[in-house]
């Protein structure tokens, strides 16, 4: 009898090593008990005498790679795959965090040059109010800026208290925007984000766009604002930034068996069930 794999000889002879030299020790074990010397003439079972003996060889011809159990086999394609799954969840958390970090990065330097021309403005006028005697001896300011003019000092105040409700008001957006992107990136948000959309799409075949969708409905900007008024809108996020969600989101449900992949959409967007 010809064996074909170490798997095989385990199952024909009932096996319980693991290890290939415990294997061929209880083969030999066998070996010796099936011996004619030990069972006796009579008693001899010549066709299972060479069995094990067939056994023995099928190691003494196989490289060790010959040797690996179906069970070690199964072990290294779990890591692999874990591996491969850990891999991805990483790109993908990595990805969404690098495009709301740019995101956020173009809106400060979009604000950048109102709040520069801001405060040159607010800061010219305030040294011009606490020095008159500049502008009466300049030629042409003493022109246009007359500070004993009621409607000049109302001017200057006003543009002074719009500046600092202006600071006032970024500081407070980009503080609203920092604590965003941090919940964002917490497992409790991304769970509560999951179940949300869950409740709302009632178990049904969804998209990735329809996460994406939803994703931009609860936490996204506002669009087309003007930049003047824009510090004073709700912190939000992009397309961009809620696509890079959605897919960091719908890698770590599929790995947790939650939803599955719809191999047979007929979309280009891919579409996805829940479990």
């Amino acid at each position: 009898m010809k064996f074909e794999s170490i798997e095989h000889i385990k199952e024909e002879f009932e096996l319980n090593g693991v290890d290939k030299n415990d294997i061929k020790s209880e083969l030999k074990k066998k070996l010796a008990e099936a011996h004619p010397d030990k069972v006796g003439e009579e008693n001899f079972d010549g066709e299972y005498f060479e069995k094990i003996k067939s056994g023995l060889e099928f190691f003494s011809n196989s490289t060790s790679t010959d040797l690996v159990t179906t069970e070690q086999v199964t072990d290294l394609i779990k890591i692999v795959k874990d591996l491969t799954a850990s891999n991805s969840n990483n790109v993908a958390e990595k990805q969404f965090a690098d495009s709301l970090n740019e995101y956020y990065k173009e809106k400060r330097e979009a604000l950048l040059l109102p709040k520069i021309s801001l405060s040159v403005v607010t800061g010219l006028l305030s040294f011009l109010w606490l020095f008159p005697q500049t502008v009466e001896d300049h030629p042409v300011l003493s022109k246009y800026i007359r500070f004993e003019n009621s409607t000049s000092t109302l001017i200057w105040a006003l543009i002074l208290v719009y500046t600092l409700m202006f600071w006032m008001l970024i500081s407070m957006k980009e503080t609203r925007e920092k604590n965003l992107s941090k919940r964002l990136k917490t497992e409790r948000t991304q769970n509560k984000i999951l179940n949300d959309f869950n409740k709302e799409n009632g178990n049904l075949v969804f998209s990735k766009s329809d996460l994406t969708d939803f994703i931009l409905e609860e936490y996204g900007a506002r669009r087309q604002q003007p930049i003047w008024i824009a510090f004073m809108g709700r912190a939000g996020i992009d397309q961009e930034s809620a696509e890079s969600l959605a897919n960091h989101l719908i890698g770590k449900a599929e790995r947790k068996g939650l939803i599955k992949e719809i191999k047979e959409s007929r979309t280009l967007d891919e579409s996805y069930k829940w479990e």
